[in-house]
């Protein structure tokens, strides 16, 4: 019989595409998720990866088990948190995405609370750039989802959470820090560092850039990078400049600078979305009351003011 244990590691690895990182993802080693999959394949008589280059990519066999194994391990979460919450109604399981720096940094604060009061609830947050997530609302892969970008699509309900504007970040010693302020035309001589095509961030930027007569298909871009934090240790190890939330930079502490953008003012926004055609459940519920929350919605507007 299938173990939908070794089943969902099977899909992380499908995902991920590595051994190792599907290990950090589920918070094993790598050999023990090679073991996994060493273990399925024999179990099912089945080759269910291929090594290409540093990916494992599944085979036929493999692909044809990823929507079947999604379902088993769905279906058994689901399970699971049924008989939960006969012990306890408030019990269950919620999966969130973020997909938005700023929202990478009011996060933790936000579930913080909701787990004070829901201490039986059960979290789990998947990190990824806007595309990615908002896929995952749609397919109803997640309960919400944490955007810069407010969805006008029909089925997708939202509610905006915050506001913050970008600054630019440099390496400490670098020539804008005595400047403080910058021009936009500078960007074009800059090495750029930014997150993964995809981020609401790019766009916005894109957007206002383009108002100056800059395009983002002429900046110097040395890399895509995913995740703010990865940003900052590019930025701080010397390797370019970045556009981030000011939220974020206030946060970085002295590896980075942060310098204003004379004249430009590219705002970002944090929507809290969901799928109005995924089933929701009581915990589900409870979230989204949750965050309309007058002193839920001040904490969040707290975190954006402060500095």
């Amino acid at each position: 019989m299938l173990n939908v244990y070794q089943l969902s590691i099977f899909l992380a690895v499908a995902q991920c595409e590595s051994f190792l990182a599907a290990g950090q993802k589920l918070h094993l080693t790598g050999p023990a998720v090679r073991n996994h999959i060493k273990g399925l394949e024999k179990q099912l008589d089945l080759v269910l990866f291929q090594r290409r280059g540093r990916r494992m990519e599944p085979t036929d066999a493999g692909r044809a088990l990823v929507s079947a194994a999604s379902q088993l391990v769905e279906m058994a979460s689901r399970t699971e948190e049924s008989i939960m919450r006969r012990r306890d109604p408030n019990a269950g399981r919620l999966i969130i995405g973020c997909g938005t720096a700023a929202g990478e940094q009011v996060l933790p604060k936000l579930l913080a609370a909701f787990k004070r009061e829901y201490p039986s609830a059960s979290l789990m947050v998947r990190q990824g750039d806007s595309v990615s997530i908002l896929n995952g609302v749609r397919e109803m892969e997640v309960d919400f989802a944490l955007l810069g970008l407010r969805p006008k699509e029909k089925g997708l309900q939202s509610r905006k959470l915050l506001e913050d504007r970008m600054v630019l970040i440099v390496p400490p010693k670098h020539p804008w820090v005595r400047r403080g302020v910058v021009e936009p035309e500078d960007l074009r001589t800059a090495t750029l560092i930014v997150r993964q095509d995809g981020s609401g961030i790019n766009r916005a930027a894109e957007e206002v850039l383009e108002k100056r007569g800059i395009a983002w298909e002429d900046l110097r871009i040395l890399m895509e990078v995913e995740g703010t934090g990865l940003v900052e240790l590019a930025v701080g190890a010397g390797l370019g400049i970045a556009l981030v939330p000011r939220l974020a930079a206030r946060r970085f502490g002295t590896t980075v600078r942060a310098v204003e953008l004379n004249g430009l003012s590219v705002n970002c926004e944090v929507h809290l979305v969901r799928n109005i055609h995924r089933a929701a459940g009581n915990l589900s519920l409870k979230f989204w009351e949750f965050i309309q929350q007058p002193e839920i919605l001040a904490m969040i507007a707290g975190e954006v003011s402060q500095g």
